[in-house]
């Protein structure tokens, strides 16, 4: 399957929301086993992106560890507005005030918010004839951020502004070090989750992700699928950790517990670890420390 359509599948599978406008981007390079299995390729000669290898935690704790977020100044970027505002449209508004509507950070939050209002319930709870306590809390706190976006004034035809390359472009353009330079400044900067999870991606096919064995575990035991899925659920940990929290309000544990299913006022990592069993939360536990480091860096 095209590298574009496994990238589409997992943000829609983790998030929850349908994202198929934004993750053009990710380009249509296929993807070889070969390619992927990071545990047989030599760290020498690597860029930064791999020798920041995750800290394997104690065998007894396999749980999901809380990422640190990097320091911020100025105004905050739209999508960690997303998480603090009351409604998704106070988000929007303020983001178009600082960035301006064509900017595209604020179009792309746009995208990401109506995504979430127009498909949030991926499961078909809403259709159940009994109700799901599990989900039904989350969607219920869904509808009350969505109220009035879809009368939100803001052209969505012009084109975006300040958008960067995407890295398959670059790569095509440029050479496979300049992408990854490219992505590397991503990962170290970039507050969009699309653009954030495209150069986890990015990283990781070329071989540039932190090795298996570094979390303790095996390409044997690993398939690359797996590998893509937890990169995109670490992607979304570490962004909802430095949008002020992963908690009950925050968009991204919203989105998971209407698909997955979570006790009421659950938080993101809660929601998570429930979900995943001992051996993918342990990986995505090492790619969330992956990123951090690299964001602290």
């Amino acid at each position: 399957m095209p590298l574009k359509s496994r990238m589409k599948a997992l943000f829609l599978l983790v998030a929850g929301v349908a994202l198929a406008s934004a993750l053009v981007i990710v380009g249509s390079k296929r993807v070889s086993v070969s390619d992927k299995e990071n545990g047989q390729t030599s760290v020498q000669g690597r860029s930064p992106l791999s020798l920041v290898v995750p800290e394997l935690p104690p065998s007894s704790r396999l749980g999901i560890g809380e990422p640190t977020a990097p320091n911020r100044t100025g105004i905050e970027p739209p999508v960690v507005l997303l998480s603090k505002a009351n409604t998704f449209v106070d988000a929007i508004r303020e983001a178009a005030a600082a960035y301006g509507p064509a900017n595209y950070q604020t179009r792309r939050t746009l995208m990401l918010a109506k995504s979430l209002c127009r498909h949030p319930d991926p499961t078909g709870s809403l259709a159940l004839p009994v109700p799901d306590p599990t989900r039904d809390w989350a969607l219920e706190s869904i509808a009350d951020l969505c109220v009035g976006l879809d009368d939100l004034d803001i052209d969505e035809t012009a084109s975006m502004q300040g958008e960067p390359s995407s890295l398959l472009l670059v790569h095509r353009s440029q050479g496979l070090e300049a992408a990854l330079e490219a992505a590397e400044g991503q990962l170290m900067r970039e507050s969009d989750p699309i653009l954030l999870q495209e150069a986890a991606l990015f990283a990781w096919e070329n071989g540039r992700g932190p090795p298996l064995a570094s979390m303790g575990l095996s390409q044997e035991t690993v398939s690359p699928s797996d590998q893509m899925a937890a990169i995109a659920e670490a992607v979304q940990w570490q962004g909802c950790a430095e949008m002020g929290g992963c908690g009950p309000r925050s968009w991204q544990t919203l989105a998971l517990c209407a698909r997955v299913g979570c006790p009421p006022n659950s938080s993101f990592e809660q929601g998570l670890r429930a979900s995943l069993n001992q051996q993918r939360t342990q990986l995505v536990l090492g790619y969330v420390r992956w990123l951090g480091n690299l964001r602290k860096g």
